[in-house]
């Protein structure tokens, strides 16, 4: 157990005065061996059907400044951080950094603890630090529907890579039990972090030649140098622009560029799910590109992000005012879509299936 003390000390601190570098060596000693300790299968920590026990340790006042911070929606660089200790069951502590994350609002527990969804950052004290593979954790409490719903709606992501209907592994999300300062704070959906260690996981990653982009409302580059050439291309709607004139014609030119089966496989998953929150909403919201160079031996992929408002009780239907742009008003590229949400249905969204998954995951979360 990491001494009480250095609960205290912050990024500037560790790097400053002569006395306290001692402290910083032996985190960062700590972190290297934690790292090595820990250095399993990235996807081992994503499997659904295996609930994870983490640990922090944080000075109270610390975790109290955290949680009663009032995010904005995309907001990302003043809120709120904290040092603390963290851990899985049976690991030694690595130090990282919490804050909390998202706008979404607080929920009491049971116990009449507040909970809100964090971001773990692995490697922002400790550079190079990495728990499983991984350089971030973003622990959601979930929308209206808490992290069942949430967790649920990334595992028909989940089925529909399985099955094949994604060309790439494009969703990966399980359940886990967080402790702080050894009190339960509850369940919460584990989501994969969307960043540069998400592209080298996937052996994807270059630092000329690769691209990662949030496509929320607009698109912004996360990861990579300038913009790449189908950035460059897609200027035009729905994408970031339309370029002073009229756009292709999108049958034939979006297939050069864009894996559009998968791409419309996020559509019909959305769908299912009813979120409206996504990608084929008019301006385009929650999820991830990635691109490549050269362009046309490797198609943009998308990716699915924040699922929260998924889940409506079968209040819309698959062309509602919210899931509308000029890629699903595309004769051709409807024919497909609605080919690939019947395939769907038919196959891994099937009753028995989606029962099946259920009646498994009873067993280890309820």
């Amino acid at each position: 157990q990491p001494p009480p003390s250095l609960f205290l000390q912050s990024r500037a601190r560790l790097s400053g005065s002569p006395h306290l570098r001692p402290v910083a060596f032996h985190c960062l000693l700590l972190g290297v061996f934690a790292s090595v300790a820990h250095a399993q299968d990235w996807k081992e920590v994503y499997d659904p059907m295996v609930i994870r026990s983490l640990h922090l340790q944080v000075d109270p006042t610390d975790w109290s400044r955290v949680i009663n911070d009032q995010p904005v929606e995309g907001q990302t660089e003043s809120q709120e951080r904290a040092d603390a200790w963290f851990n899985g069951e049976g690991e030694a502590p690595i130090l990282v950094e919490i804050r909390r994350k998202g706008a979404t609002d607080p929920v009491l527990t049971s116990g009449g603890l507040t909970k809100v969804s964090l971001k773990i950052d692995i490697n922002a004290l400790v550079p190079g630090q990495r728990w499983n593979g991984l350089r971030k954790l973003s622990l959601e409490i979930g929308g209206s529907g808490g992290p069942l719903e949430e967790g649920f709606a990334w595992q028909v992501h989940r089925m529909a890579a399985e099955a094949g209907y994604y060309r790439y592994d494009s969703s990966n999300a399980a359940w886990v039990k967080l402790y702080v300062n050894g009190v339960f704070h509850g369940v919460f959906t584990s989501t994969e972090q969307r960043d540069e260690q998400f592209l080298r996981n996937r052996d994807l990653y270059s630092a000329s030649n690769t691209w990662l982009y949030k496509v929320d409302g607009g698109t912004s580059l996360d990861a990579g140098i300038g913009d790449s050439p189908t950035f460059l291309h897609l200027d035009f709607a729905p994408f970031q622009g339309n370029g002073g004139g009229p756009g292709p014609d999108l049958d034939i030119d979006l297939q050069q560029w864009i894996d559009m089966d998968s791409m419309l496989t996020l559509g019909a998953c959305n769908a299912y799910l009813e979120n409206g929150d996504g990608l084929f909403k008019r301006n385009g919201k929650n999820s991830f590109a990635v691109d490549f160079n050269p362009p046309h031996q490797r198609l943009r992929r998308y990716y699915p992000w924040d699922l929260d408002a998924a889940i409506k009780q079968g209040t819309e239907d698959i062309y509602g005012n919210f899931f509308r742009n000029e890629i699903i008003d595309d004769p051709w590229f409807q024919r497909v879509y609605e080919h690939i949400l019947l395939e769907l249905i038919g196959a891994p969204f099937s009753q028995s299936s989606l029962l099946a998954f259920v009646d498994e995951l009873e067993v280890v979360l309820a």
